[in-house]
C-alpha cells in the first residue's frame, strides 16, 4: 500500500517494518515469540533472504537489517573499539547473500558503515555535526576491515549518507569524513556523492552554500554553479 503512494513513504515503511523485526521497541513479549520465525539463528539473512520480500526491497531491508549482524557476531550495541575479528564477521555475513546481488551485497556493507558512526558516537547522535576527527578516523578503520575495496566504498559512503543525512545535518561532519578518506578514488567518490545530494536536497537555498564552499576543487565550483 505505501509503495502505491510514494517511494519515500515505501522507503520509510520498510525501514520501519525491518527496525522493527531486529529491536522489537514497541511490544517485547510479542516480538520475543516471533523473533524465532522471522529471525532465525540458522539464517542471519532472515528477513531479507524470505519469500515474501519483494526481491526491490531486499537492498532496503540489507540496510536495516545490518544491527542484526552486529548481534550475531556478539557485539550488539558496541561502543568503543569492537574486536577485530567480530567486524570481519559482520562482513563476513554480508558475502552470505550470492553473488550477483550486487544492490543487495552493496546494501549490506553499507549498513555497516551506518552502524559504525552511531557506534563511534556511544550511540548518541544528537549532536552528529560535533563527531570528532579521531571518531571519524574509527570509522575509516571498521569499513577498511571489509574484505575489498568496492565493500569498503560502500561502508564509506553510506556513513558519508547518515552524517548528511539528507541535508537535515550539519554538512561539516560529511565532509570531514570524505576529507579524512586516504583511498584517493574513494575520497573523490565521497565529495562527488556529497555534492549531488546538497544539489538534490539543498540546490537553490541559502544553506547550499556553507557545503559548496567547504568542498575542494573541482566539486566547489560545481556545487556554486549548480546550486546558487
Amino acid at each position: 500500500l505505501a509503495g502505491q503512494r510514494s517511494s519515500y513513504a515505501r522507503h520509510e515503511c520498510i525501514g520501519g517494518a525491518v527496525m522493527e523485526m531486529v529491536d522489537g521497541v514497541h511490544d517485547r513479549d510479542a516480538w520475543a515469540k516471533a523473533k524465532p520465525r522471522y529471525l532465525p539463528p540458522d539464517d542471519p539473512l532472515m528477513p531479507c533472504d524470505a519469500g515474501f520480500m519483494p526481491e526491490d526491497a531486499r537492498p532496503l531491508c540489507y540496510t536495516y537489517l545490518s544491527k542484526r549482524f552486529f548481534e550475531v557476531a556478539g557485539i550488539p550495541d558496541f561502543v568503543g573499539i569492537p574486536p577485530v575479528s567480530a567486524v570481519r564477521q559482520v562482513f563476513s555475513l554480508c558475502n552470505l547473500i550470492p553473488e550477483g546481488q550486487e544492490s543487495e551485497r552493496e546494501s549490506c556493507w553499507g549498513g555497516a558503515g551506518e552502524e559504525f558512526v552511531a557506534s563511534a558516537m556511544n550511540r548518541d547522535i544528537r549532536n552528529i555535526e560535533d563527531i570528532s576527527d579521531a571518531d571519524l578516523t574509527h570509522v575509516h578503520e571498521w569499513c577498511a576491515l571489509a574484505p575489498h575495496r568496492e565493500a569498503q566504498e560502500s561502508c564509506i559512503m553510506a556513513a558519508r549518507t547518515n552524517l548528511f543525512w539528507g541535508g537535515e545535518n550539519d554538512p561539516r561532519a560529511a565532509i570531514a569524513l570524505c576529507r579524512l578518506t586516504e583511498d584517493p578514488v574513494i575520497r573523490d567518490a565521497c565529495y562527488r556523492k556529497l555534492t549531488n545530494d546538497a544539489l538534490y536536497f539543498l540546490g537553490k537555498t541559502p544553506a547550499i552554500f556553507r557545503v559548496c564552499v567547504n568542498l575542494p576543487e573541482p566539486h566547489r565550483s560545481f556545487c556554486l554553479v549548480n546550486g546558487t
